[in-house]
């Protein structure tokens, strides 16, 4: 019998992954035609029935779900044996598909592309810019950067920064208003919400505590809510990264509430496999992590007063 073809074997992987043999065969270079040969050669070499497509997409077999845990070790095995012998020079190529919140797009990502494209002239990137968590392997999303809480997955998790989050307010809102000086005053203001979270959670000591709030606006966006605190409509609970500059320039105040600091989070790079990460994954998470730092920019650039823990 004549060995596996490994791209016969990475498209699979990819198929499965994607839900999709065109999507697969897009991202290995070759016609979707070209794709389905592959597939129907690799099902006749091992006598087994690996995806049933249909119009309406592809679903893994019985068979194939055996074969493909099988098939991603088999492909990291032959990464790591050209790396160890220093044959693996390949150029991040294809399309890479991440999903990212909007404005930690604009902000955060959208800054390191010029040079990251520039540098790969085969990479292709498709920014798919959602507050909603996407389902990776339903999608074919090969990155997704969270900033929520993470649900128990399968997904391999890399924690890229913190998302430290503070309670602010406009010095007009102050002005007017007052401020806050405990959880319980939240009560008494003008709070700018996300629908759903309308309970902010706090840390003191070791202990959580959850405040509910409300106000005159809600939004399903985020930069409304920045936009809407900044103005002076209301107090927001935004991350540091959002609004360090406003920090910086005084259109934004923290607000100390008695030790009480927003639960802490995480910026997280979430993907489908440690053992078999494409240069372009790699190449673009590599980039990322440099252009945020250790600790992240947005933490080094403020003064001690600004932004400043109680």
């Amino acid at each position: 019998m004549s060995p596996l073809d490994l791209l016969d074997v990475a498209l699979f992987v990819r198929a499965a992954s994607a839900g999709s043999v065109s999507r697969a065969a897009r991202e290995l270079g070759m016609t979707p035609g070209a794709a389905s040969r592959r597939l129907d050669n690799l099902e006749r070499h091992l006598q087994a029935r690996l995806l049933n497509r249909s119009t309406r997409g592809l679903k893994v077999t019985v068979e194939g779900n055996a074969f493909l845990e099988q098939a991603r070790r088999l492909l990291a095995a032959a990464e790591e044996a050209e790396a160890s012998v220093g044959l693996r020079r390949q150029e991040p190529s294809g399309l890479l598909r991440v999903t990212a919140p909007p404005t930690f797009a604009r902000k955060i990502i959208a800054p390191i592309l010029p040079a990251l494209l520039a540098a790969h002239p085969k990479l292709r990137i498709d920014m798919v810019m959602t507050d909603s968590v996407v389902d990776l392997a339903e999608s074919g999303i090969d990155l997704a950067i969270r900033l929520a809480p993470l649900a128990d997955s399968s997904l391999i998790a890399r924690q890229l920064a913190s998302d430290r989050r503070i309670v602010c307010a406009a010095p007009t809102y102050l002005a007017r208003h007052g401020a806050p000086k405990t959880l319980a005053d939240l009560a008494r203001h003008n709070c700018l919400v996300l629908p759903g979270m309308e309970a902010w959670t706090f840390v003191a000591s070791g202990r959580t505590q959850r405040m509910r709030v409300s106000g005159t606006l809600t939004s399903t966006n985020n930069e409304l809510l920045r936009e809407a605190t900044v103005s002076g409509i209301g107090v927001g609970l935004h991350s540091l990264w959002d609004i360090a500059g406003h920090l910086q320039r005084g259109e934004l105040m923290p607000l100390h509430l008695r030790g009480n600091e927003p639960e802490p989070r995480a910026i997280t790079a979430l993907y489908p496999s440690a053992r078999f990460v494409p240069p372009r994954l790699q190449i673009f998470l590599a980039a990322l992590q440099e252009h945020i730092g250790k600790p992240p920019f947005w933490e080094r650039a403020l003064s001690p007063s600004d932004g400043q823990r109680p």
